[in-house]
């Protein structure tokens, strides 16, 4: 019933596992290049740009867990202690909703920057592997 549970995650990090080995294999022939002042403003540049996206995601996230807590912070028409419950329960499913989601944008990022780095260097290493 809930295999799909078990076994996602393990293809997940399995894919995964099999993209750091190829990318750990273009690390090590991208090792033995001569151009090295090209690559590493290459190299820094992919730096940089996913510490903007980094910075950026960040700011978006200060500026929704202050709007959240604005909302939290007032319990306009709680007159009854049905409506303070709903209103307290809806507080903390929004708190939730916001860490699931600040979460899942982090991991999307991560994702993003091993898959773009990945490329960059499988890039970068194929002139040296047709030589070989």
């Amino acid at each position: 019933m809930f295999e799909d549970h078990i076994v996602k995650p393990c293809e997940v990090q399995a894919k995964n596992g099999m993209r750091a080995m190829g990318t750990l294999k273009d690390v090590a022939v991208l090792a033995t290049k001569s151009d090295q002042t090209k690559t590493a403003f290459e190299a820094m540049s992919l730096f940089y740009s996913a510490g903007q996206r980094s910075i950026e995601m960040q700011q978006q996230w200060q500026e929704d867990w202050k709007d959240w807590m604005i909302y939290a912070s007032k319990l306009p028409g709680a007159d009854t202690t049905s409506k303070l419950v709903d209103r307290q329960s809806n507080i903390v499913l929004q708190a939730s909703a916001q860490m699931s989601k600040q979460t899942t944008q982090a991991l999307e990022l991560m994702d993003n920057i091993f898959v773009s780095y990945s490329f960059w260097l499988s890039q970068q290493a194929a002139p040296e592997k047709e030589q070989s």
